[in-house]
């Protein structure tokens, strides 16, 4: 009995190292097949299955589109052109200490070169996910923090997820360029009060236009995480259609501010000239200012409609 299971062992590590050595090189059989109909897979099976699913649908095998050869922080890839530029803008100026990993592992592809620095398959599948579904990767990026901020697989599987679950037109966000995982303990130029914030130019992260996510948003439940998402998509969405067209954001336009009963105060039109009429009551940190009240609105109307309905039918309707 003791032969048979060291045999199973060795069979299992050969496997796995074929796997490994698979994906260094790029094979797309290397990724976990789709969950069987019938029998028991365990949790670590199901995600991974469904990670790949994903990567699938979004990438096929991981070859789609123009090819490209480059050399990214020491180690020379041969792979997508895309995925390639999204594995260069997160790691930035200052890449994790994990990606000497990579480095040591003499990838040539980007998913190899995630996998020994996220420490597993399935958040490197997952990060591929979340860049590809609104061409803005999660940021690798040290710079910005004082402590190492690594994603945690169940932090990439939430975000890539949300980021599935979003509206099409919600994704269309070329203002976006990476999202920035906070570590606990570090602050937000905005303060403590904020969850997560957007930036048009992230000054600590190359001018970049972000979506920043303190880590403790991805323990909540997954309705409010993907609430959190999508509340900063429409941030970011105002930001893109007012770059697009040279007007004011849709939500400092007319037809917002009347909606709500926003007024300039003094006869500017920055979104902090704005306030609302005593006692009018919209949602949370939508009574702040138009742009909140616009991406309150947003999350609202996809998570919490009957709410929406309740304070703002009209509101409602125009989205």
């Amino acid at each position: 009995m003791r032969r048979a299971l060291f045999a199973a062992l060795l069979l299992a590590s050969a496997s796995t190292a074929r796997a490994d050595d698979a994906r260094r090189h790029g094979e797309a059989d290397a990724l976990p097949q789709s969950m069987p109909d019938e029998g028991c897979v365990p949790l670590e099976g199901q995600r991974l299955s469904r990670a790949a699913d994903a990567y699938r649908k979004l990438l096929g095998n991981g070859h789609a589109g123009a090819q490209a050869q480059r050399t990214v922080h020491g180690l020379h890839l041969a792979d997508s052109a895309k995925a390639i530029a999204w594995l260069d803008r997160s790691l930035g100026s200052k890449p994790p200490e994990s990606w000497q990993r990579a480095i040591a592992a003499g990838c040539t592809k980007v998913l190899c070169a995630l996998e020994k620095t996220l420490s597993g398959l399935e958040p490197a599948l997952w990060f591929l996910v979340a860049s590809a579904e609104v061409d803005a990767p999660p940021s690798l990026d040290q710079s910005p923090y004082d402590v190492q901020s690594v994603w945690e697989p169940h932090e990439l599987r939430a975000l890539a997820r949300s980021l599935s679950d979003a509206p099409a037109e919600l994704k269309r966000v070329p203002s976006l360029r990476a999202f920035r995982r906070l570590p606990s303990g570090q602050m937000l130029r905005k303060g403590a009060f904020y969850n997560a914030v957007s930036y048009a130019k992230d000054e600590e992260l190359r001018g970049l236009g972000t979506i920043v996510i303190r880590d403790t948003v991805w323990r909540f439940p997954q309705r409010d995480v993907r609430a959190v998402v999508t509340h900063e998509l429409g941030h970011h969405w105002e930001m893109s259609r007012s770059h697009e067209t040279g007007k004011p954001y849709p939500s400092l336009q007319e037809p917002w501010l009347r909606l709500s009963g926003w007024h300039s105060k003094s006869g500017g039109h920055d979104k902090h000239d704005y306030a609302l009429p005593p006692g009018t009551q919209i949602a949370t940190a939508g009574e702040t200012l138009p742009s909140e009240d616009f991406a309150d609105s947003v999350a609202n109307y996809r998570f919490a409609p009957r709410l929406m309905r309740s304070y703002s039918k009209a509101k409602f309707d125009h989205l």
